[in-house]
């Protein structure tokens, strides 16, 4: 000990100093494999088929979802196809735009293996946000037991041996839509829910492909939004009547239109059942359709067979 500093015993200062070097040989081969996985990833971001300027935003996270989405995508394909011998022909200058809506293909858990790009002018999400990931993620609670039954759904085997088909499905659901009044674009947190209309059907495998080269099914949706009632500023056609009804359905207004469709006036409506007018083989569906009314209270509901003046009133 001197001047009250403890000498250090040089087996220690060498122990430090290998401590050190081991340290500093750590950090590098830390910085090697960060700059050696980026690079990786830059390479695979720059294979996915996105804009340049898309792809160079992404995180790593974001490529390997993406990724694996385009995996899946090559996989759908084979579905697309009737037959492995067969030629198919592909309409380059078809537009989701045409169909006043997105086209969306999910899997059998549910993930976005597809989706349009003009999804975004609808519900405000980017296709690449939504790509990879799960359609309940987007989708209001509430309607997860409703995609779930689409899903599961069996899709019958064909004879012939090429790809089975499901039955059309019609059905609303609430999804994350982040476009606020005069198309203003809120954060994801932030979203609200816009009902959009889904009609589509599933495609299963065909009998020659492996089961293990594709998957076992696709769901091919086009998604149509329906506009809040409030929202709507557009003329009604002259093909259109409007009605009201009290909650057991009693006409309380109806238009005059209503006796260019159906014959009666007005005044003959009010103060009775809607449900007197309609096709007994209707009723099936009419049932459904106002349960879901009941919670999305704008939506469409599919065409149904009305009483004209011909038939007796009830």
């Amino acid at each position: 000990m001197c001047g009250g500093k403890v000498a250090i015993p040089p087996i220690v200062k060498e122990k430090r100093r290998n401590s050190e070097k081991r340290k500093e040989k750590s950090r590098d081969a830390a910085r090697c494999r960060r700059s050696k996985e980026s690079e990786i990833f830059s390479d695979l971001s720059g294979e996915l088929p996105l804009a340049q300027g898309v792809a160079a935003t992404l995180d790593k996270t974001s490529v390997m979802r993406l990724t694996v989405g385009y995996l899946k995508i090559r996989e759908m394909i084979q579905l697309l196809i009737p037959s492995k011998n067969e030629e198919t022909s592909v309409v380059d200058s078809f537009s989701p735009a045409h169909l006043d809506g997105f086209i969306l293909v999910l899997s059998e858990e549910g993930d976005v293996i597809y989706l349009s790009e003009n999804v975004e002018q609808f519900i405000g999400i980017s296709q690449v946000e939504m790509l990879g990931q799960s359609v309940y993620e987007f989708s209001h609670p509430c309607d997860h037991d409703e995609i779930k039954t689409i899903l599961t759904t069996k899709v019958p085997l064909k004879e012939d041996g090429s790809s089975p088909e499901g039955e059309y499905f019609s059905i609303f659901v609430r999804m994350k839509s982040t476009i606020k009044t005069r198309g203003r674009a809120v954060n994801l947190k932030s979203a609200t829910y816009q009902v959009i209309h889904y009609i589509g059907h599933k495609l299963g495998k065909p009998d020659w492909l492996d089961a293990d080269k594709c998957p076992a099914f696709v769901v091919l949706i086009i998604g149509q939004p329906i506009p809040h009632p409030a929202h709507i500023d557009a003329p009604l056609d002259k093909d259109i009547f409007i009605s009201r009804h009290s909650p057991d359905m009693k006409f309380t207004y109806i238009d005059e239109n209503v006796t260019n469709f159906l014959g009666y006036k007005s005044s003959e409506l009010m103060g009775k059942s809607a449900y007197s007018f309609y096709h007994a083989l209707d009723i099936k569906s009419l049932l459904s359709s106002f349960k879901t009314c009941h919670f999305r209270p704008f939506q469409l509901l599919p065409p149904k067979r009305s009483a004209n003046q011909q038939m007796p009133l009830p």
